[in-house]
């Protein structure tokens, strides 16, 4: 069997934590959000991930472009999680089969 790929959303602004960064970079106990959501997958056996970027897609990018098991997926509208991995979001979710395949491969 593969191994498994998950598909994190990072793609909040994370206004009720009144920052002006991504959600997934706001910082607990000095790291950012995302960085424990990626370590528990990793300690999952998960062998790669596609994360779904969109406000402020380039500083996610920045904090997290070194890790070769993560692929980016972009989000142009804003849009509810579900709707984001909804059917009826093709277009978005083009970006998320693409990166799937190429951490397949």
């Amino acid at each position: 069997m593969d191994a498994p790929i998950a598909v994190v959303m990072a793609a909040g602004k994370g206004t009720r934590m009144k920052s002006e960064l991504p959600k997934v970079l706001c910082e607990a106990n000095g790291r950012p959000l995302v960085s424990y959501v990626l370590d528990s997958l990793k300690g999952a056996g998960v062998a790669g991930m596609v994360v779904v970027v969109g406000y402020k897609a380039d500083l996610v990018e920045a904090e997290l472009g070194g890790d070769s098991t993560i692929q980016f997926a972009h989000q142009t509208e804003v849009l509810k999680p579900i709707e984001a991995l909804s059917v009826n979001t093709v277009e978005h979710l083009a970006d998320v089969e693409k990166a799937m395949k190429e951490l397949s491969m």
